[in-house]
């Protein structure tokens, strides 16, 4: 069962997603995200590195810790890819703000 979460990035903006598997120990968290898919280990690295910037932000903030890793898990296969955030959260909002015009976004990814 997934787990819901809405972060309040800033006064203007929410994120809300759903976590598959988080666990913290100390000062760090490991998200865990089951994908249905036969797609390779850099593809789904290079498809999902927003996700992995945003989960991994949320989950930071959320959680109070310092650092958090994001891994994919591709079933059937249950191969497990490590995915390095492609994009600064905060950024990639500026841009929707600008692009949009809008003053407000919400995020869902």
């Amino acid at each position: 069962r997934e787990l819901p979460f809405t972060w309040l990035l800033d006064r203007r903006t929410t994120v809300s997603g759903a976590l598959d598997l988080a666990a913290s120990d100390g000062d760090t968290a490991r998200v865990v995200d089951v994908k249905a898919t036969t797609a390779g280990a850099l593809e789904l690295a290079e498809r999902y590195g927003v996700q992995a910037a945003v989960y991994g932000d949320a989950v930071r903030e959320i959680a109070g810790v310092a650092q958090v890793s994001f891994t994919l898990l591709a079933v059937p296969a249950g191969a497990a890819t490590d995915v390095v955030p492609s994009e600064d959260v905060r950024a990639l909002v500026a841009r929707l703000r600008a692009y949009t015009g809008s003053d407000g976004v919400t995020a869902v990814p």
